[in-house]
């Protein structure tokens, strides 16, 4: 069940299902997560948010949240952070593969934004975040596709600054 709260509700456990406002409010690139470190929960409130949408069928209800982790994420190492939640990993032939169909539909995607933007409608922002995802998946199945790209500064700082800003 969805319920809106105010920020100074907020526990760990809860499952964050939307932020209330801009997206420049707040510095959480995924518009739906479970809070589980304290680091999240100071960054949220010290943030301009004032009202949250939290997901009580995912996670923790106001009275009920309960600390699921002992200690921060940000003193850990990102092993322990991402115990529980691992990707196969595949070859780089694989990833290269699945990697040019995701930069497709990444293309397509932004495409259409700005297609968007020029007939002065609202840019839908809800396929957007499951195409991060896909790219910090792909990321996770395989740390060294990013090897490629820190070799481009080498070559030409350009084309370097650019695919870091894209």
């Amino acid at each position: 069940m969805l319920r809106r709260i105010a920020v100074t509700e907020l526990c760990l456990g809860m499952y964050i299902h939307k932020f209330c406002g801009s997206w420049v409010d707040h510095s959480f690139w995924k518009p739906s997560f479970l809070l589980k470190s304290e680091s999240e929960l100071q960054r949220i409130l010290a943030s301009n948010l004032s009202e949250l949408w939290i997901d009580t069928d995912k996670g923790s209800d106001t009275g009920a949240a309960q600390v699921s982790e002992t200690s921060d994420t940000a003193t850990q190492t990102p092993a322990q952070v991402t115990e529980g939640f691992t990707l196969p990993q595949v070859s780089m032939q694989e990833e290269i593969s699945q990697a040019l169909k995701l930069c497709s539909r990444s293309k397509a995607a932004v495409v259409e934004m700005f297609s968007d933007l020029r007939m002065g409608r609202a840019v839908e922002l809800e396929g957007i975040g499951g195409l991060v995802e896909d790219i910090s998946n792909s990321l996770l199945r395989n740390s060294h596709a990013l090897i490629s790209v820190a070799r481009l500064k080498q070559s030409d700082e350009y084309t370097y600054m650019h695919s870091v800003a894209v």
